[in-house]
């Protein structure tokens, strides 16, 4: 692949990432904000089947919930944005494993 598409690709996908954060921005949480004491975490529910689907959804975007409502039709699901992204608030602690894994806990 040539250095020009590569730029051109890259660019796009920073462009696209940069309107999907600010679009998410502009809208109200979806879901609940449960607090933490010093930071609140962002999660929606949808359905009521077993078993629960958990979607790690901290990449930005607003795409992961597009599939609550076809995924709830099988199974309960719970789309959780990890501190700091989406519309959840950066946490007060240091980013570890264990941290991370208390936060979905």
């Amino acid at each position: 692949m040539s250095l020009s598409i590569r730029v051109i690709l890259l660019v796009a996908t920073t462009v696209y990432q940069t309107l999907s954060v600010w679009l998410e921005e502009q809208k109200a949480p979806p879901g609940n904000l449960i607090n933490l004491g010093k930071y609140r975490l962002h999660f929606c529910l949808a359905g009521s089947a077993s078993p629960t689907i958990i979607i790690d959804h901290s990449l930005g975007g607003i795409e992961g919930y597009f599939l609550i409502e076809e995924l709830s039709q099988l199974a309960r699901v719970c789309i959780y944005d990890r501190a700091g992204y989406g519309w959840s608030d950066p946490s007060p602690y240091p980013r570890t494993s264990y941290q991370i894994v208390q936060e979905l806990d």
